[in-house]
């Protein structure tokens, strides 16, 4: 209830030794206490933690940053079911129309933000569009949430009544009029596009969306007439800026070659950059695997999306 760590889990099989290393660290850090109810409370808090040869320290990752924003939504996640609290989530969202520009140049995709209300069984009482580059199609979207099914936020095992945002996102290489979509099921669906087309959000705070790469449904990038023949896959922290450049912000270590590739593959990729939920873009670091075959293409996978 004060902020103070009282306990230090670790859900690897290194945890004792991992646990020892750390919870010093841990101990040392100022934490402002959860509130819950008007009151201060106990909680339990996911951290992730990376440990890298060239950092005297461990890295911690926390779900809130210093300022109170999310910082890391899956942590996020991880926190609100660790403490008992399931945010509302949609069941079924109607299918919709849309006519995005598909050239890939475009600075950034068209996109929908909703905030609904819903009561204690998953009803819609209220429903506003709060956010909108696609004017011509927002209230046909606001429209379609009333129409959807939605299952209530459960705190501590009682359903109660909650706002979710909505983010309906309008990419060229989707299929219009789209299918209805079934948010529980998108794990199996190929094209991420997909996945990525409808996203909820308990509270409205830190990004409302990470950089999106323009190549996306494909996930392969050209590497030139010399592309290396040295087979490896790699970890690489990326940096996009608020315009959607990217550059290498570090890396594991690897052949010269490979290193040589990433130096001419990564600055020619290009994003559709961060954006919070005031619509202004935001710079972005995170990682991302490069799996190099000896082939003239390397196949990347963002660890920041779905």
């Amino acid at each position: 209830e004060q902020g103070e760590v009282t306990k230090v889990l670790c859900d690897s099989t290194l945890s004792d030794r991992i646990v020892s290393y750390v919870k010093p660290y841990l101990s040392r850090i100022e934490f402002v206490p959860a509130d819950f109810e008007s009151g201060n409370t106990g909680s339990r808090l996911p951290v992730e933690l990376r440990l890298k040869a060239t950092s005297p320290w461990p890295l911690f990752t926390f779900p809130l940053d210093t300022t109170g924003e999310v910082g890391d939504w899956s942590l996020f996640d991880r926190c609100l079911a660790l403490n008992e609290i399931i945010p509302a989530k949609i069941k079924r969202f109607e299918s919709y129309f849309g006519a995005p520009n598909i050239d890939t140049t475009s600075e950034q995709y068209w996109y929908v933000l909703c905030r609904v209300e819903l009561d204690s069984i998953g009803a819609v009482k209220e429903r506003e569009v709060v956010l909108s580059t696609y004017d011509k199609v927002a209230e046909q979207i606001s429209t379609a949430t009333l129409w959807g099914e939605f299952s209530p936020a459960i705190v501590k095992g009682r359903p109660v009544a909650s706002d979710m945002y909505i983010l309906v996102s309008f990419f060229g290489a989707v299929a219009y009029p789209t299918t209805i979509i079934y948010p529980q099921e998108t794990d199996t669906v190929s094209n991420i596009l997909e996945r990525l087309r409808i996203r909820q959000y308990p509270v409205r705070s830190g990004l409302l969306s990470p950089p999106i790469p323009k190549r996306l449904p494909s996930f392969n990038y050209p590497l030139g007439p010399y592309h290396p023949n040295h087979r490896d896959t790699i970890l690489v922290d990326l940096r996009v800026d608020s315009l959607g450049n990217c550059r290498v912000a570090g890396t594991v270590r690897t052949h010269a070659e490979i290193r040589k590739a990433l130096g001419e593959v990564v600055p020619e990729m290009q994003f559709y950059p961060a954006f919070d939920f005031e619509g202004r873009r935001r710079s972005f670091t995170g990682r991302a695997v490069f799996e190099f075959s000896g082939e003239p293409t390397v196949r990347v996978r963002w660890q920041w999306l779905p």
